[in-house]
Formats: structure tokens, C-alpha cells, sequence
């Protein structure tokens, strides 16, 4: 690890570069919010998409982790506060939890080459709007599918989904 940048801040440097990096390629807009106040980092706009909803967005919370240590169920642990905050179905701009997973190793986050600069691992994202509440009091494991990859076509999707009216 390179000496004086603590972890958590390499890591959300990282996923913030993931989440750039998919948006440009889907076409879209993105906006870090500062200061995170509503458990929100991010706003992703489609300008000029969607149907019945024009220029849809999503918002994004955005986390980074290690290797999953079950990568057949990929899941992450939610503080309650934003468990709540993103299952909420009040709020009028949906809202997606995405975590990337990254090497153990900071070296192994990135290769490059002249042909290529690959990121490494991946992102998931779920949607926790409706969710249940729970009686947890510091954390809640969340489940990421494995089919919902956070990939352009992903966000492509999640994005049409929202200019047609729905939630993801």
C-alpha cells in the first residue's frame, strides 16, 4: 500500500473511478455529492433517455471491499442508518446500493498496458427500496446477486427502468 493514503480512502478513490469508468461508457452524467448527508455519493443522469420520465437518474451509495470470501454469494454489511436510507420509497429519485470488491492487494487492483488498463475485481448493485426494517441495531448483511454485475449494460438498464416510470 502505497505509505500515508489510509486504505478506506484508496479504496473509495478506486470505486469512484469504477463508477465513473462504467457511467462514461453508458453515456451518462455523474455528480459526487459533498458532503454524503442523505447516505447518498452519487447521482447518475441519462440526459435525453428514458420515455415517460425524461433525463432519468438514479442515486448511488457507494462502497469498496476486499475479496468476498464467498464469491458464489456475494454480500455486504449495511450500517442501519443507510439500510434505511436506501430502502426508503419516499424519496423521488430511486436510489441503488453498489460495492465493488477489490484484491486484497493494492497492487493487484490495476494492470496496464499500452493496449489495455484493466480494474479489477467487480461491482454489484442491489436495490433495497421496500426492503423490510430490521431489528438489527449496527448492521445488516445485504445480498448481492451475482447476475446484477454493475456493468454498463447494467446501468443502461437500471437507468431505462426509471425513464419508464419504475424503480430498479
Amino acid at each position: 500500500m502505497p505509505s500515508g493514503v489510509p486504505l478506506n480512502l484508496l479504496k473509495e478513490q478506486f470505486s469512484d473511478a469504477y463508477l465513473r469508468a462504467v457511467a462514461a461508457v453508458a453515456g451518462c452524467q455523474c455528480s459526487k455529492l459533498i458532503p454524503d448527508v442523505d447516505k447518498i455519493d452519487w447521482t447518475i443522469r441519462w440526459p435525453g433517455g428514458g420515455a415517460k420520465v425524461i433525463s432519468p437518474n438514479v442515486d448511488v451509495q457507494l462502497k469498496c471491499t476486499e475479496d468476498c470470501p464467498d464469491r458464489d454469494s456475494p454480500r455486504f454489511a449495511v450500517d442501519i442508518e443507510t439500510y434505511d436510507a436506501l430502502r426508503d420509497e419516499r424519496v423521488a429519485v430511486p436510489r441503488i446500493l453498489v460495492v465493488v470488491f477489490v484484491p486484497n492487494d493494492t497492487a493487484d487492483w490495476i494492470e496496464q498496458s499500452e493496449d489495455q488498463l484493466a480494474m479489477r475485481r467487480c461491482g454489484y448493485w442491489a436495490s433495497l427500496r421496500g426492503r423490510p426494517p430490521t431489528d438489527n441495531k449496527d448492521n445488516i448483511t445485504v445480498p448481492l446477486p451475482r447476475h446484477q454485475l454493475f456493468t454498463v449494460e447494467a446501468l443502461q438498464g437500471i437507468l431505462d427502468t426509471v425513464g419508464q416510470g419504475g424503480a430498479p
